[in-house]
């Protein structure tokens, strides 16, 4: 695009944004040219999203034990939602939800090879920088970065440094953004009058993981060599039928230690924030982008499916002047835009697919559809990527995969509670009763053929609109070398 198109983009959003805020200074900048400035007394929001972390590896969740003490007293004082699902079983598509407040069948990233959020689309961060809010991303995954335009309107960015195949830099010195280092830098040099929108994410619980000294998680006659092997990123074993329990078993210990490293992290962030976060109120809001599988219908990682490990995530929310609470409510990360700037007090984008979130477990919203894509193809730009394939699906993690593992094109699940209604490109559909069969066990696609013809006209809509079938009608956009590289870094392409 020209620099006179983007040009022109900026000034539409400038203009969508400008009664917003109008309407947010005008409570804390005085109307008289003489006065003093007063003191912003909106309160800060800290969202927090611990990448690849699924609901039931979060200790107050009730499937373990010990695993995040730190978030479980940020639950046992504030709210907790216990059905809450990741729009996408990856990360941009996700965070593309997050930010916007859109489906992915709106805002379309991660689908059909479309990887950057579209500069026209108006951000969390940037709504709240022209509310006058300091803003700050710290990201441990370089693929939550400006490569993909994910953090438009964060003043201050750190992310983990891009690299190439073939850097020489070991994988754990590039996961590290020393967030005990820089946050505090942060926070002692913003302007301390003005409230913040500080986002992070911890990458911790993503493979490759890492083999601890203290794992109490991982079976004690667990051998090095054991260790080593499945520390390692697991793309190669994706359909487990080669794996055995006990492989699986290491594989979750392993996980579990980092989703513990996690916590740890939160808590020394929370500190920092009680330190040097001012005396302005804070509003956090911890969850993630999606989960993983560690056998779950046979399947490994997060890539390729949208099973419920891969789509349920945590989310506690703490600051917001409610009494704690478990909310079994369904809900969206779709839904967390509208929720945090209705928190900080601030105008709600009517433009916004996600509704704010109840606060107690007797406010019933309406009953919607929850809608979660996955697209299977990419393509590569040829002037960008020289000499690369024009199609990228993916096949060589699949290599040992059947047709029973419905790993293979597009997917699309509709969530209407109870029920889970699931569109394959290439297989029969399923319905689970999520209500009594979360781990999607048992088919009820022929024992409820009302509730399947319902939900199936439910998709039918978000199939056209997210454009998710083989032959679009419209050209693909490619992805150029950076976000080529960026993904070939973290396994999600080859």
């Amino acid at each position: 695009m020209s620099s006179e198109g983007h040009r022109t983009r900026r000034r539409l959003r400038t203009a969508r944004l400008g009664p917003l805020l109008a309407v947010s200074l005008a409570a804390v900048v005085p109307a008289c040219g003489g006065c003093s400035r007063e003191v912003d007394t909106r309160p800060s929001v800290v969202l927090v999203v611990a990448d690849t972390l699924r609901a039931d590896a979060v200790s107050a969740y009730g499937e373990v034990e010990g695993t995040t003490p730190f978030l479980d007293s940020l639950a046992a004082s504030g709210l907790r939602y216990t059905r809450v699902f990741a729009p996408s079983s990856w990360t941009i598509p996700s965070h593309a939800s997050l930010f916007t407040g859109l489906g992915v069948d709106r805002h379309r990233v991660g689908v059909r090879g479309q990887l950057s959020l579209p500069e026209e689309l108006v951000t969390l961060a940037e709504r709240f920088r022209d509310a006058g809010y300091e803003t700050a991303a710290f990201s441990e995954n370089m693929l939550v970065s400006d490569v993909f335009q994910l953090l438009q309107g964060f003043r201050y960015k750190r992310v983990t440094r891009f690299f190439k195949q073939g850097d020489g830099v070991p994988l754990d010195a590039l996961w590290n953004v020393d967030l005990a280092v820089h946050v505090p830098e942060w926070l002692e040099e913003r302007p301390a009058d003005r409230p913040f929108f500080l986002f992070v994410n911890l990458f911790d619980p993503h493979s490759p993981y890492t083999v601890r000294d203290d794992n109490p998680w991982v079976a004690a006659d667990a051998s090095p060599e054991e260790l080593r092997r499945f520390a390692e990123k697991p793309e190669s074993r994706l359909c487990d039928a080669a794996v055995t329990p006990r492989d699986r078993d290491i594989l979750h210990g392993l996980y579990l230690g980092d989703v513990a490293e996690t916590d740890r992290k939160l808590a020394r962030l929370f500190d920092d924030l009680e330190r040097l976060g001012g005396s302005t109120r804070i509003v956090s809001v911890v969850t993630s982008d999606h989960g993983e599988l560690f056998g779950d219908r046979g399947l490994l990682g997060h890539e390729f499916n949208l099973r419920q490990g891969a789509l349920h995530v945590p989310l506690v929310v703490n600051g917001v002047g409610a009494a704690p609470a478990v909310i079994d409510s369904p809900v969206t990360l779709a839904d967390l835009a509208a929720s945090i700037l209705a928190w900080a007090g601030l105008p709600a984008d009517p433009d916004m697919e996600g509704r704010p979130l109840p606060l107690s477990p007797d406010a019933v919203p309406e009953s919607r559809p929850i809608f979660s894509v996955y697209s299977d193809a990419f393509t590569i730009d040829p002037e960008e990527w020289a000499g690369a394939i024009r199609f990228l699906d993916k096949d060589r993690p699949r290599a040992a995969c059947g047709e029973r593992d419905k790993v293979f094109g597009s997917m699309a699940s509709i969530i209407d509670w109870p029920f889970k209604y699931q569109w394959f490109e290439r297989y029969e559909p399923e319905l689970y009763d999520l209500g009594w069969d979360p781990e999607e066990r048992s088919d009820q696609l022929a024992n409820r053929p009302g509730i399947a013809a319902r939900q199936a006209a439910g998709i039918a809509g978000l199939l056209d609109a997210a454009w998710l079938t083989s032959e679009p009608d419209r050209p693909v956009q490619g992805i150029g070398r950076d976000e080529a590289e960026a993904l070939e870094a973290l396994g999600y392409a080859d």
